[in-house]
């Protein structure tokens, strides 16, 4: 993982490089706590921002109770898969997990909702049918659904997590941006303060990674871009404006998580 400074935005400064095993592919905080959640591969690691800048690993008796509720090859309650769902697809508070669950045969997606207040002994709340969630923000739980069966963005008050209330919905992308061959990609974040919501677009390429056109949630081949939305009405989200980097031919990304990786193609390959 990398860390860096953003105090000026127009000029990220890259301050550490932190070893992980494997490929790091998803990175998140753990809301609410000091806690950096890190997937790589079929493990995870947490590491402690109390300095930002250098962050620190996890010992093995410590980090947040997410770490701690059981991994394995059950459903839920007895215990939650390592692989993908539970490491992949899940968000988390200091007390609370949002599982993301999916079936492979039927692509049914739903979120159940545990209290982990104690981690060895989760606690099933509450279930949001036809949603995965991606992003916490204080009491916000920001997931994504697959149109026409739901719809594509989705925002929860959860601060009740046993009675997550839908505060916002988009439908689908809107025309203006799909008329330009871009969809939502699974990147989501909210500023409190300027009441903006930030989604991530993508446009699949020809040959992206491995030669393959890959589009789904976690990987695909994309130009890569942002919409921006006014949210200061939850029930009236107005899209402000998008723009998207990478539009020439030649360029070719690799979108995964909160990952951008460029292909082969770049290096004329």
């Amino acid at each position: 993982p990398l860390v860096y400074d953003i105090s000026q935005p127009d000029k990220p400064k890259l301050v550490n490089m932190l070893p992980a095993q494997g490929w790091p592919t998803k990175i998140r905080v753990v809301e609410g706590t000091k806690w950096l959640w890190v997937v790589h591969g079929n493990t995870w690691a947490f590491y402690d921002l109390t300095d930002p800048a250098n962050p620190r690993l996890a010992g093995a008796d410590e980090g947040p109770n997410i770490k701690f509720v059981p991994r394995g090859k059950d459903n839920p309650p007895t215990s939650f898969a390592q692989h993908p769902n539970m490491t992949y697809s899940s968000v988390a508070n200091a007390n609370t997990l949002f599982y993301g669950r999916e079936d492979s045969s039927t692509g049914r997606l739903w979120i159940e909702i545990y209290d982990i207040s104690q981690p060895t002994a989760p606690k099933f709340l509450a279930k949001i049918d036809n949603a995965t969630p991606r992003k916490l923000r204080g009491n916000l739980l920001f997931a994504f659904g697959i149109p026409p069966t739901s719809s594509r963005i989705q925002v929860y008050d959860v601060s009740n997590p046993s009675n997550p209330l839908l505060i916002s919905e988009i439908n689908d992308v809107p025309t203006e941006i799909k008329n330009l061959g871009f969809g939502f990609d699974d990147h989501i974040d909210y500023d409190p303060a300027k009441k903006i919501m930030t989604i991530g677009i993508k446009k699949a390429v020809p040959k992206p990674y491995y030669g393959r056109t890959l589009t789904d949630s976690r990987m695909g081949g994309t130009i890569s871009g942002v919409a921006v939305y006014d949210v200061s009405k939850w029930d009236q989200p107005k899209l402000l404006g998008f723009g998207y980097y990478g539009a020439n031919s030649t360029d070719r990304l690799i979108n995964m998580d909160e990952h951008v990786y460029a292909n082969g193609y770049v290096y004329g390959s």
